[in-house]
């Protein structure tokens, strides 16, 4: 994984400032919890994904699509490919 720890500290900083995920106030953050607000914009970002990606795809490209990620979810599931929750380190 690109970026490591570094990457997602920056992403859950985002979302504490904007109020979507919560955390202890001493800055260690070992879990997030989603609030309330991130649930509820849920929807809307389905749509917006939907209407500005999903839609302006033909069939044929939503089906490349479709095996594209299949093979991104395949490698990503990969035995080895995902970090250890205790260490943050690649699992054998």
């Amino acid at each position: 994984m690109r970026g490591g720890h570094f990457g997602w500290f920056r992403i859950v900083t985002i979302l504490l400032d904007g109020g979507q995920v919560a955390a202890p106030a001493n800055g260690r953050i070992t879990l997030a919890t989603l609030t309330e607000k991130l649930v509820a914009s849920a929807p809307a970002h389905v749509e917006t994904v939907r209407r500005l990606v999903i839609d302006a795809l033909t069939k044929q490209q939503s089906n490349q699509l479709g095996r594209v990620s299949g093979s991104i979810l395949a490698q990503l599931n990969a035995p080895g490919e995902r970090p250890s929750r205790q260490s943050g380190k690649r699992q054998p």
